[in-house]
């Protein structure tokens, strides 16, 4: 049997990705945009309040394998939670510079970048 067709996560998996949701200067830097548009945080407020909607959301899906909260709906709760409504492209530019702000480094695994090009070079889809 021959495959015509590849699919991949790409954290893990295509691409070693270290974060570090810890990092006090992520959190203040994060309570500074969400007050710059009038959800105002400190940074440990914030960090509380995320890692709480977090577990909430986690617990609600407990019976799905491999979950992962949906982080523009979290961000968007934290700011309702401030009485702040904002459009989905800012939410989604703080979910991005969140995981901007938390990534360590992200770097592809070796020989990935020749994968993906054989398998390219044989017309298969990925």
């Amino acid at each position: 049997m021959e495959y015509r067709n590849f699919i991949f996560d790409f954290y893990g998996t295509l691409c070693d990705i270290h974060t570090n949701e810890n990092k006090p200067a992520l959190w203040n830097k994060m309570s500074e945009i969400y007050s710059a548009y009038g959800a105002f945080y400190v940074g440990t407020e914030l960090k509380h309040f995320y890692k709480k909607l977090i577990l909430a959301d986690c617990c609600k899906h407990a019976k799905e394998d491999n979950y992962e909260p949906d982080l523009t709906e979290i961000f968007r709760e934290l700011t309702v939670l401030k009485g702040v409504t904002l459009s989905d492209d800012t939410i989604r530019s703080f979910v991005i510079t969140f995981r901007a702000l938390s990534r360590s480094y992200i770097r592809l695994y070796p020989g990935v970048e020749e994968l993906l090009g054989l398998l390219k070079k044989r017309n298969k889809k990925i």
